[in-house]
């Protein structure tokens, strides 16, 4: 019997997660303390109590950031921790196979965004594969997500979140071209019959919003656009009972994930609180996100972008002023997706402080926009007696050089002393305290 489409799909799943536990234990290198004190620290004090040693930072005393996020990553310290009680392996071993645990979890949700991005251009480009597999080759080899998919920053959950949710919303359904019988539109009825994927998106998209509140304006454009449709072509499919649909669902979702939000909260903190209104607060009305410091307001356009596509740039910048799409639907949906980038640029430019990794959620997206444009230059066109063949192999197999130059520096050479130094002092620690061993930390690599 021959392999379904399905098998194939998760064929492809199970070797983009090879490929990311490889990429999640090649990273041996500093970036930010985030990725410690944002979610191993508050994991470890979750999973081992207060007295376990775990250094908790000011935005936890302040309730700045929702216990979500390391609850994840404290249930793999557990269950690694349980898991390795019962192996027949030394103190040593047993708490290598603990620290390591999030680098397994990450490597997990690493792969889904890349699959997911994959899916996503399936979706979008039905009618060609080959644009749909450069999309996952730009993710596969895309920089930026070598070097930080792997990480546990809030923002690499985020990323795989939003694009998630952005391959189970009802693109179609909301933002295509109503279908007409003699000048009459035919409006789509699906959401009202199937909500589930419009749930799913939607319960996503909410639990991504909750990690970091400024995922919403990814969401916001998308929901202007389906109610207005400025600048789409063709009568809306929406009618009343699906405006209706999608509102419920809406309040539904979101007020789901934000009682799990504050229930969860409220067992970690021990009081009644809610993260991201805090974190809104402290970073915008107070504004004191610019201790960390201040940038002008074109980085985003002048180095975030840049560092986020590198090579692929050209591609990236030309999708994001014309999208290929042949259809009116498919026209509708990639201006939308680019609609979402514009606006969240120009949002966080405001913003004083600004970091590459707040606009990372947008990479998977711009991958999507920019696959047509990447696949019809490196490749010649298909047809019905030959596969697309590879060309202008020098500018291709020189960008993959670039990126994999960059990518192995990165992760290997850059800052790597900061992370290589706590293997040394627990090696030298454990050389005169064997009994402490089995102790360590949430820091250790």
């Amino acid at each position: 019997m021959a392999p379904s489409p399905s098998d194939h799909r998760f064929g492809f799943l199970r070797a983009i997660l090879i490929i990311r536990l490889i990429n999640a234990f090649w990273v041996t290198t500093f970036f930010q303390p985030d990725e410690y004190f944002q979610a191993l620290e508050p994991a470890w004090n979750i999973a081992f109590g207060s007295s376990s040693g775990a250094w908790l930072t000011w935005e936890w005393h302040h309730q700045l950031r929702s216990s979500i996020h390391p609850a994840i990553f404290s249930a793999g310290y557990l269950f690694s921790h349980y898991v390795s009680k019962v192996l027949p392996i030394g103190d040593a071993l047993r708490a290598s196979i603990v620290v390591s645990s999030p680098r397994a979890v990450q490597a997990v949700f690493a792969a889904l965004g890349d699959w997911y991005t994959w899916q996503l251009a399936v979706k979008l480009y039905p009618s060609d594969n080959n644009v749909s597999s450069f999309a996952l080759f730009l993710q596969l080899f895309n920089v930026w997500q070598w070097y930080c998919s792997v990480r546990t920053f809030s923002n690499s959950l985020e990323t795989t979140l939003t694009i998630m949710a952005l391959y189970y919303f009802p693109w179609h359904e909301l933002l295509g071209e109503a279908k007409s019988r003699k000048e009459n539109p035919k409006p789509a009825t699906s959401i009202r019959r199937d909500p589930w994927p419009l749930r799913a998106s939607l319960l996503l998209a909410a639990v991504a919003c909750i990690l970091r509140p400024t995922n919403g304006l990814i969401w916001a454009p998308i929901v202007v656009l389906a109610l207005t449709r400025i600048g789409l072509r063709g009568s809306s499919p929406l009618t009343v009972e699906t405006v209706f649909v999608l509102f419920r669902e809406i309040i539904l979702c979101g007020s789901a994930v934000i009682g799990v939000s504050l229930v969860a909260d409220r067992l970690y903190y021990g009081f009644w609180t809610f993260p991201p209104y805090n974190f809104l607060y402290f970073n915008l009305s107070k504004a004191l996100a610019v201790f960390y410091g201040r940038n002008p307001w074109h980085y985003y356009l002048l180095q975030g972008l840049p560092l986020l596509s590198i090579t692929s740039l050209p591609f990236t910048l030309y999708a994001l002023y014309k999208p290929s799409a042949t259809t009116n639907d498919q026209a509708n949906i990639l201006r939308t997706l680019s609609s979402s980038v514009y606006v969240s640029v120009i949002a966080l430019s405001v913003i004083s402080h600004k970091e590459v990794r707040f606009i990372y959620p947008l990479l998977p997206i711009l991958n999507v926009l920019a696959a047509p444009y990447v696949a019809s230059f490196f490749t010649t066109s298909a047809t019905p007696n030959s596969a697309p063949e590879t060309r202008r192999k020098p500018l291709l197999y020189g960008a993959l050089a670039i990126n994999i130059i960059l990518a192995g520096y990165l992760s290997l050479l850059h800052q790597a002393g900061t992370v290589s130094v706590l293997s040394a002092l627990r090696t030298e620690y454990s050389a005169f305290h064997p009994s402490g061993a089995k102790s360590s930390t949430p820091n250790e690599p």
